[in-house]
């Protein structure tokens, strides 16, 4: 007997893919909801009950959204797909985040305010500031303590080292209109420093200082120091390209037709000296140098009368450039500070009497004048420094007749008047080479 079971195969119950094709959107939505209610798996504790979603799957059916409840964002998932898998992967991210940001305090909870969020295309001028105005090598962006403590948005956007010096060049380039104009206004007296140093990594640089005097607002006068340029010397810093430099830096900033006062070392012009010393009611009894003599005003009248008398700038400039006995090598350096033993000025009995002098004026340290070691600036000032600090006893000890020097060299009140006027100046530059002259920062 055969039997036909055609009639039971049309019976016979579709697939699960099947049901769920013939299923609609508003039917698969309400299964869904059904298995959110029911909490089939944990994670659905951390969703919202689901929607449908606008996306399709590989059926055109739309997707279930799951929205989470921490962050609100929605995951969408296949009508099909009955795994929880996708929803307890970003539960388990989710989660991670949050106690994250509740272990992380804001600086507002600790009292710290100003912290706005920083504009990420104003991290390399940020950056430029802070190692222009500390003198910051620029290798510190870098270290792993620094980077610990910046805003995020300027970790994520720090330039690197050598893109500093540059972003440092530009935003000089930037305030020195505003530099050119507060010099172009002012009328008192200039003084212009110059210095020149290597750092440590063999490049020589050349910095220029220019000092005004300027009224405060009690009427007292005050010394301003503002630093015009640093430049790299590519060639021996004497003579014509020493010069030059400097006549094109005092030249960018309008200050080459200024009254610029230039210290020592200079051919003196006794007419204008005296002239000057008339109008100061300076008294020069017993040919006693005074500071204002040993300084003296750089000004088109002194080149006129200094003309009138017979003498060429530029041939005096030139035979002196030219001379080549007038540059030093090292063993002439070296010469000049060795000392004989027949010389009394120091001899050891003259440094005794001096150590014994301070030590009857209580001078806070006995007067040593310390050995060259880095710059010839740092070392002057060091030493114009012991001679202030111990002025009383060396006023005295000149005055032995063993080891003082001729009555015509006396150090006077003024000199000392001057040395500490000099101080006062060298103290910038000192602090300037200390910042420039740090590894990485030139």
């Amino acid at each position: 007997m055969v039997s036909d079971d055609s009639d039971h195969n049309h019976d016979t119950p579709a697939t699960d893919a099947a049901l769920s094709q013939e299923l609609s959107d508003e039917q698969e939505l309400a299964k869904a909801r059904k298995v959110h209610k029911n909490q089939v798996s944990s994670c659905y504790a951390f969703y919202h009950p689901p929607e449908l979603s606008n996306k399709l799957d590989k059926h055109k059916q739309r997707k279930m959204a799951y929205s989470c409840k921490q962050c609100g964002t929605k995951i969408h998932c296949p009508s099909y797909d009955t795994s929880p898998s996708n929803l307890s992967k970003h539960v388990a991210a989710c989660s991670k985040k949050q106690q994250e940001a509740k272990e992380t305090q804001k600086l507002a909870a600790l009292g710290i305010t100003g912290t706005q969020d920083v504009d990420p295309q104003k991290v390399p001028q940020l950056c430029a500031i802070w190692c222009a105005e500390g003198g910051q090598p620029f290798l510190a962006l870098g270290e792993r303590a620094h980077r610990a403590i910046l805003h995020p948005n300027v970790l994520k956007n720090l330039p690197h080292p050598r893109a500093v010096a540059s972003d440092i060049g530009r935003l000089y380039s930037a305030v020195q209109q505003s530099l050119i104009k507060t010099l172009e206004k002012h009328t008192g007296a200039m003084y212009l420093g110059i210095n020149a140093w290597q750092s440590p990594n063999g490049y020589d640089v050349l910095g220029t200082v220019i000092y005004c005097l300027i009224e405060d607002n009690s009427g007292g006068i005050e010394l301003e120091a503002m630093p015009l340029d640093f430049v790299r010397l590519k060639q021996s810093h004497t003579g014509v390209y020493l010069a030059d430099t400097v006549r094109v830096i005092v030249e960018t900033f309008g200050v080459q037709n200024k009254v610029i006062m230039r210290p020592f070392g200079t051919q003196k012009n006794n007419k204008a000296n005296n002239n000057l010393s008339q109008q100061e009611g300076l008294d020069n009894k017993n040919n006693e140098a005074d500071a204002d003599e040993q300084i003296q005003a750089f000004t088109e009248e002194s080149n006129e009368e200094s003309d009138n008398e017979g003498v060429d700038d530029e041939t005096l400039a030139t035979n002196l450039v030219d001379g080549e006995g007038i540059e030093l090598e090292e063993n002439d350096v070296n010469d000049l500070s060795d000392e004989d033993k027949d010389n009394c000025y120091t001899s050891d009995s003259c440094r005794q009497t001096l150590a014994k002098l301070c030590q009857e004026k209580k001078c806070l340290t006995s007067h040593n004048v310390e050995r060259d070691v880095t710059t010839r600036w740092n070392s002057t000032l060091m030493q114009l420094t012991s001679i202030v600090r111990c002025s009383e006893a060396i006023l005295d000890w000149q005055k032995d007749k063993r080891h003082g020097p001729s009555r015509d060299h006396f150090i006077t009140q003024n000199n000392l008047d001057l040395a500490q006027d000099l101080v006062n100046l060298l103290q910038p530059f000192y602090e300037i080479t200390l910042q420039v002259s740090m590894r990485g920062a030139a």
